[in-house]
């Protein structure tokens, strides 16, 4: 008896940040189990190499690991299972984008020493909490000093 392949699930479009690990995946049967091929626009996987692998169990599910994704893996990858009984195919989209870089590095804060005894460093920076002479004008407590002068 002869049935053809067909998909129980399809592959999905996928995006992943480069250079971390991506996995194309889904699950074909057919009777008898079919040959799977996989196409990256149209060139075919036809064997493992250090960063891509290809995969398949006993249950139907295929698999494509790509570690670490680099940008010219983006594109449309086709699995296709073909056996007696017939051929089928599901493509998807993989999409490959740079990993989030902050393009502008604020300028650090400078904050103006104090020798209070009533100012204390803290993670947020200088804490000034009621630190003032009586002559001058008094600062709220929890206020930060900063400074663009120092």
């Amino acid at each position: 008896m002869h049935k053809a392949p067909c998909f129980i699930e399809k592959l999905q479009n996928t995006s992943v940040a480069e250079g971390h690990p991506v996995r194309l995946e889904c699950r074909v049967s057919g009777v008898p189990f079919p040959q799977i091929f996989w196409k990256k626009e149209n060139e075919s996987f036809t064997h493992n190499t250090d960063r891509i692998s290809m995969h398949q169990d006993n249950f139907g599910y295929l698999c494509m690991i790509i570690q670490p994704a680099l940008k010219e893996d983006a594109g449309w990858y086709t699995v296709s299972a073909k056996n007696e009984a017939g051929i089928i195919s599901s493509t998807a989209r993989l999409d490959v984008h740079a990993q989030w870089q902050q393009t502008h590095t604020p300028k650090p804060k400078k904050v103006r020493p104090s020798t209070s005894r009533y100012a204390a460093l803290t993670e947020r920076g200088l804490d000034v909490k009621a630190a003032f002479f009586p002559d001058s004008n008094p600062i709220p407590p929890g206020t930060l000093v900063e400074s663009d002068d120092l």
